[in-house]
């Protein structure tokens, strides 16, 4: 059977000290997962964090959930996929940048435990941004807001979720 995409959904979050939150319970817990140096990602048990490139500019966060696992290998993924099992007994992942409060909730087909593959596009963004803010003396200046704002959304993170086969359920 080939994987077919049940739902998709996207979101602008401002990253709190460089991470994005994903959480599959309901409340979120408080678990934080430990990440390896210089990893993009850590999950554990039903808590999820991203890391992207930087704090200052929103990131486009987009949640896809399918039948099965997909397809890989798009050359555009600025960074190789990790795959983790993120358990969500609530039925729904909720992202949120962790400090502001602001939270974003993506129903799941059913609750339980999910395998996620995450990928980055455009992990240059915070470069980006940093280059712009030298050659600015004024983060008020319409020069330097003109550029921020083509910054927005411009990093992608990317998370595809399919239920979790436990070895039993596999024929």
């Amino acid at each position: 059977m080939s994987a077919m995409m049940i739902a998709t959904d996207d979101w602008l979050v401002l990253p709190w000290y460089s991470q994005v939150y994903v959480n599959g319970d309901d409340p979120p817990s408080d678990t934080i997962p430990a990440a390896e140096p210089m990893s993009s990602s850590a999950c554990e048990g039903s808590t999820l964090l991203i890391f992207p490139s930087g704090s200052d500019v929103e990131i486009r966060v987009r949640a896809e959930s399918w039948t099965t696992e997909p397809l890989t290998g798009d050359p555009r993924f600025d960074l190789e996929a990790a795959t983790w099992t993120l358990h969500c007994p609530a039925g729904k992942l909720t992202v949120s940048n962790g400090g502001h409060g602001s939270s974003w909730s993506f129903p799941l087909p059913d609750p339980g435990s999910y395998q996620v593959r995450i990928n980055a596009f455009h992990t240059d963004t915070r470069q980006l941004y940093d280059q712009a803010l030298e050659r600015s003396t004024d983060s008020d200046d319409p020069a330097f807001q003109i550029e921020v704002a083509k910054l927005t959304g411009r990093e992608l993170w990317l998370l595809r979720l399919w239920p979790n086969k436990r070895p039993q359920d596999v024929a």
